[in-house]
C-alpha cells in the first residue's frame, strides 16, 4: 500500500515514523516494501534528524494547500482578522514570505512543506 492519502493537506511526521516501524517489526508477514522505501526516502531529506523533527514539528503541509496554512496561521496568531477587509491581504506575497520558514521534502509522490527549526 503506498503512503497514507494526505486528506486535507496534513501528515504528521509521527504517525509515519509509528507505521514505518511497525512494518519493520513485521514477523513472518509480508512487509509493505513500497511504503517503506517511502519513508526511507523522506527521512534521508531530513538529514538524519526526523526523529527530532518529529519532536519539534512533526507537520507536513500538502503545497497546494500551503495558502490555507498560511490564512489560518495568521488568523491563528492575530496577524489578521478573518471579517476586516482593510488593510488588504495579498494572501499570496504573505504565504510565500512564510515559506522561508519552511522546507520542502517529498513522501508519495507528494511534495510536502515543513517548518525548519
Amino acid at each position: 500500500m503506498p503512503q497514507d492519502d494526505p486528506g486535507e493537506g496534513y501528515l504528521d511526521l509521527r504517525d509515519i515514523i509509528n507505521r514505518y516501524e511497525a512494518e519493520m517489526d513485521v514477523d513472518g508477514q509480508e512487509q509493505d516494501e513500497e511504503y517503506l522505501a517511502q519513508c526511507e526516502a523522506l527521512f534521508e531529506q531530513y538529514s538524519g534528524d526526523y526523529e527530532e523533527a518529529a519532536e519539534n514539528e512533526p507537520t507536513l503541509i500538502l503545497d497546494s494547500q500551503f495558502l490555507d496554512y498560511a490564512m489560518e496561521f495568521a488568523y491563528d496568531i492575530g496577524a489578521a482578522q478573518r471579517d476586516v477587509l482593510w488593510p488588504p491581504i495579498d494572501w499570496d506575497d504573505a504565504a510565500e514570505e512564510l515559506k522561508m520558514d519552511f522546507t520542502e521534502v517529498t513522501f508519495g509522490g507528494h511534495t510536502y512543506l515543513t517548518r525548519g527549526y
